[in-house]
Parts: structure tokens; sequence; C-alpha cells
């Protein structure tokens, strides 16, 4: 018999993690939920959205540099 691994203990570990990013709602109007995700780092690899302290998704990131970026370093 397996024992699928603990949910929490796994958010737990990847919060402690830099590519990881957790948004929480902004706002909340009747069945209607609004996120917001300011793209500010490159190196961000998984998004996970939250409601009542849950995850509810992940998305896998690909986040490319724009050419004003590119030409800025």
């Amino acid at each position: 018999m397996e024992i699928s691994p603990d949910s929490l203990s796994e958010l737990l570990v990847q919060q402690a993690v830099p590519s990881y990013v957790y948004i929480k709602p902004v706002a909340v109007n009747g069945a209607r939920v609004t996120y917001d995700f300011p793209v500010d780092n490159e190196h961000t690899q998984w998004l996970y959205v939250m409601y009542n302290e849950d995850v509810l998704l992940r998305y896998k990131l690909n986040i490319r540099k724009t050419k004003e970026s590119i030409a800025a370093n």
C-alpha cells in the first residue's frame, strides 16, 4: 500500500524556493475573484494561485526577457 505525499508539507518546503511565487486574491466580489501577478523576476518558474490559504492552481511559467531588458543589461 502506498500513501500519497502530504501536500501541506510540500507547500512548506516549496515556499522557501525563490523560483516559486504564491499569489492571493486582490479582490473578491461575489463569485468573481481577481488576482494580480506583476512579473519582476525572470527566474520565477512556478506560479501558485491560492484561495482561503489553499493552492487551487499551479502554473509552469516561461518568462522571456524583453528586448528592452536585454539592451539594459
